[in-house]
């Protein structure tokens, strides 16, 4: 068992304090720490509202498991019932009977091995249950092909939608997304403010994953573009609201990356009446990894891509780098055979040749 440096750190915490802790310690519920670990804790480390959720989903269920299907409900339910056959039952269950995927199945059973480290800081005991749960496998995950968009992709989706005013902004939305290699929540929390002008030159400030911020450059043409938008959607508005909204109750509110969503598929489907080549699913983060990818293949460093489109590691930017076939091909001549062998000839007769064709059972 492979153990990171916290788990270390968690192990020797647990043989110096092993001796100190009452027998009788009091094993807590496991819903006793979720209201503080969910609202509090992830706080704290600057976690997202959709990492936020996801982890609220994944905690739901396994107590909804534990009352439904095992009977213990939440005022009997505890961190002891943890056990890594427990959780193992539970994550067969997920799989059997709510179709979850490899992936899904890995992320719920870190999301818990996650609030147990939590809750060993409250009850020492809580330190074996994690340990028991880092005995269970991760599933092998398939990789499959991750979606990538052509930049003529891209403009037959603008021009499939730009007929409208409300068109123009969705057409506008879209380059942005591919343009600034946004995230659909990076794209959503812009308010007017954000459009920044320094020296005639445009750029975006972007609030990133962890609460990174960063400017990112936008061409001239986009920033043309930006200003009619502003212009016509933005005439009264202040600085803090939403850069692209929708009216609730003859109020602007910041589109949701649900609406994000589909306003990319709706650009998808019209556009592919004439550009068949766009994929049948397009997912905003599509836009995201075919920039990251374009100027990879155009061979902008990783460093530099990285830092564009806000990893904080390059190995992160790895997974979106796919290298182009003139970058094979260029790789492959830099590893070239050396002149002597190309201007080798073989010592080989035509019968000799025969007969080791013999010898392998086959016919010359």
């Amino acid at each position: 068992m492979r153990l990171t440096t916290n788990e270390k750190a968690l192990i020797g915490a647990y043989m110096e304090r092993a001796s100190q802790v009452p027998q009788n310690e009091k094993i807590p519920l496991f819903c006793d720490h979720t209201l503080r670990y969910l609202n509090v804790e992830l706080k704290r480390l600057q976690r997202s509202k959709f990492t936020i959720n996801s982890i609220t989903s994944s905690l739901s269920l396994l107590v909804r498991y534990a009352w439904q299907v095992r009977g213990l409900g939440p005022d009997v339910f505890s961190i002891s019932h943890c056990t890594a056959d427990f959780i193992r039952d539970w994550l067969n269950y997920e799989i059997t009977e709510h179709k979850i995927s490899a992936a899904t199945r890995n992320l719920r059973l870190s999301h818990l091995r996650c609030y147990v480290v939590f809750v060993s800081e409250f009850c020492f005991k809580a330190c074996s249950i994690y340990l028991s749960l880092k005995q269970i496998p991760k599933m092998k995950v398939i990789q499959q092909e991750k979606t990538l968009l052509t930049e003529g992709n891209i403009s037959s989706m603008l021009k499939a939608v730009i007929t409208t005013e409300k068109g123009k902004r969705n057409a506008l939305i879209l380059l942005i997304l591919y343009e600034c290699a946004m995230r659909a929540s990076e794209l959503t929390a812009l308010k007017v403010k954000d459009v920044i002008n320094i020296d005639g030159k445009s750029r975006l400030n972007v609030m990133g994953k962890g609460k990174r911020q960063r400017y990112t450059p936008i061409k001239e043409e986009t920033a043309e573009m930006l200003k009619a938008y502003i212009r016509i959607f933005h005439e009264s508005s202040s600085p803090d609201t939403p850069l692209f909204y929708s009216i609730r109750k003859e109020k602007p509110v910041a589109l949701t990356v649900k609406t994000v969503e589909t306003i990319v598929n709706q650009a998808a489907e019209l556009a592919r009446e004439h550009d068949p080549t766009i994929p049948k699913r397009v997912h905003p983060h599509a836009f995201r990894r075919s920039k990251a990818t374009a100027l990879y293949q155009k061979g902008t460093p990783i460093e530099i891509v990285s830092s564009f489109i806000g990893h904080s590691s390059t190995e992160t930017t790895k997974i979106y780098t796919t290298p182009s076939e003139e970058q094979l091909r260029k790789a492959m001549e830099k590893c070239d055979f050396p002149d002597e062998w190309k201007n080798a000839k073989a010592n080989y007769t035509e019968d000799d040749l025969k007969k080791k064709i013999v010898a392998c059972g086959l016919t010359p």
